[in-house]
C-alpha cells in the first residue's frame, strides 16, 4: 500500500460500455485502494442505452454516477463533469482503459508543482507489450501544424495530455473554458487544450512510470460514421486559425495555403477539400476565440513548440499530417 495526501477525482467516461466497465472497474478500484486514500470514483454516463448503469448501482453502489440524457461526445460531457467533481485534481480515464496498480501516484507527484497543467500516462495495448500512446509532440512546417509522437523512457514535457488516460488541474481547466466545443463530435479537443495551456506559461507533461492499458474499443461508436479525413482536416485548420497567432508562422501558413488547395484539387482530395470549406464556415467563432487566447498568452508559438517538439531521447518521431 502506497500512502498519498493527495486526493484526485477519477471521472470514467462511459457510452454503452456495459462489457468495458464490467472488465476494467476492478483494476481502477485496486490502483485507488493501493493508494491508502479515498480518491472519488465517477462514472459520467454519455446516454447509455444498454445496461451500463444499471450494473454500476447494483454492483458499486460506492460509484457516483453521473447521468447525461443523450451522448454529448468526448469534450461536452467532461465539460459538464469537471466542475462537479470534489477535487482539485482529476483523473480522465475512457471506459476501455483498465491500469496498472500503481498507475495513480506517479500522475499525483508532479501536481507539488503549480505550474503543472497535466500529466499523462503511457499506454500499452492490452497485450500489455505493444504501446499505443506515448509523448506527443508538435510542429509548425511548410504552413501546416503536426502532431507527433515519439518514445521516451524519461519524464519529459509534452504537447497536449491524452484524453483518456491523464490527469489535469481542474481550476486551469476551467480558467481555460475547459475542451472547445468548436471541433464537435472529436478529434483535436485535447490537442487545443494542451496547447492553450502551454501559451498561458503551464507544463504538459508526459509520464511513463503510469502505465494502463488500452482496448481499442471506443467510447463513442457513433463517430466511426463520420468521415474522419473530413474532420481532422477540419480540425486541423480550425486550431490553426485559432491558436497560431505569430505573425511569422501565421503568414506562413497563408503563403502554403493557396498551393495546398491546388494539389488537393489535382488529386481529387475531395474530403481534404469537404474539410477545410467546413472549417470556413467557423471563421467567426474562430475570429472570437482568437482574440480571446490572444489575450491571456504569456509564451509565444515558437517557444511552445521548442519546448515539445524535440524528443529528450533521439528516438523516431512519428509525425500525423492531419491535412
Amino acid at each position: 500500500m502506497v500512502n498519498s495526501n493527495r486526493l484526485s477525482s477519477i471521472l470514467i467516461l462511459n457510452y454503452n460500455g456495459f462489457y468495458l466497465l464490467k472488465q476494467n472497474l476492478p483494476s481502477v478500484i485496486k490502483a485507488i485502494n493501493y493508494t491508502g486514500i479515498p480518491h472519488e470514483l465517477v462514472v459520467i454516463d454519455n446516454g447509455s442505452t444498454d445496461k451500463s448503469t444499471d450494473f454500476l448501482k447494483r454492483e458499486y453502489p460506492f460509484i457516483r454516477i453521473i447521468e447525461l440524457n443523450s451522448n454529448e461526445g468526448f469534450g461536452p460531457a467532461y465539460n459538464f463533469a469537471i466542475p462537479k467533481s470534489k477535487n482539485e485534481i482529476v483523473v480522465l480515464l475512457n471506459n476501455d482503459i483498465s491500469v496498472k496498480e500503481d498507475f495513480l501516484q506517479p500522475l499525483l507527484d508532479h501536481f507539488s508543482d503549480n505550474s503543472v497543467f497535466g500529466v499523462s500516462s503511457k499506454s500499452y495495448l492490452s497485450d500489455g507489450k505493444t504501446v499505443d500512446a506515448e509523448r506527443t509532440c508538435g510542429r509548425f512546417k511548410f504552413g501546416k501544424f503536426q502532431v507527433g509522437t515519439s518514445h521516451s523512457e524519461i519524464t519529459c514535457n509534452e504537447l497536449y495530455v491524452h484524453g483518456g488516460c491523464c490527469a489535469i488541474d481542474k481550476k486551469k481547466f476551467l480558467l481555460l473554458g475547459g475542451f472547445d466545443n468548436i471541433y464537435y463530435p472529436a478529434y483535436y479537443e485535447d490537442t487545443d487544450l494542451g496547447y492553450r495551456a502551454w501559451k498561458r506559461g503551464w507544463k504538459v507533461i508526459y509520464e511513463p512510470k503510469s502505465v494502463v492499458y488500452h482496448m481499442h474499443m471506443a467510447t463513442s461508436k457513433h463517430l466511426l460514421k463520420n468521415k474522419i479525413g473530413t474532420l481532422m482536416t477540419r480540425n486541423n485548420f480550425i486550431f490553426t486559425w485559432k491558436n497560431i497567432t505569430g505573425y511569422k508562422l501565421f503568414f506562413f501558413h497563408l503563403v502554403f495555403l493557396p498551393l495546398w488547395l491546388v494539389k488537393n484539387l489535382l488529386f481529387g482530395n475531395l474530403e481534404a477539400i469537404k474539410g477545410f470549406t467546413l472549417a470556413t464556415k467557423k471563421i467567426r467563432q474562430i475570429i472570437i476565440r482568437r482574440k480571446r487566447e490572444k489575450l491571456d498568452q504569456k509564451i509565444t508559438d515558437c517557444e511552445v513548440f521548442n519546448l515539445v517538439a524535440t524528443p529528450p531521447l533521439k528516438k523516431p518521431i512519428f509525425w500525423k499530417r492531419h491535412y
